[in-house]
């Protein structure tokens, strides 16, 4: 794959918040790139950033929409 390929992709992943330009044909992945990969936000315009998930995948982190337990 070509430099320019590769400098395309990733500018184009970076207008989607997915990485970080930080210089010298540089990038760091952010949160939402986090996200992306871990399956927890969709690219896609019309579906929410987060997927919802089960009682059994929250390891008993409370979510910020989710009321606190006392």
């Amino acid at each position: 794959m070509s430099r320019s390929t590769v400098s395309r992709r990733c500018q184009k992943l970076a207008e989607h918040g997915l990485l970080r330009p930080v210089g010298d044909g540089v990038y760091i992945l952010t949160d939402r790139g986090e996200g992306y990969l871990d399956g927890k936000i969709s690219t896609y315009e019309n579906e929410p950033d987060r997927v919802p998930q089960s009682d059994d995948e929250n390891d008993g982190v409370s979510s910020p929409s989710s009321p606190e337990s006392p």
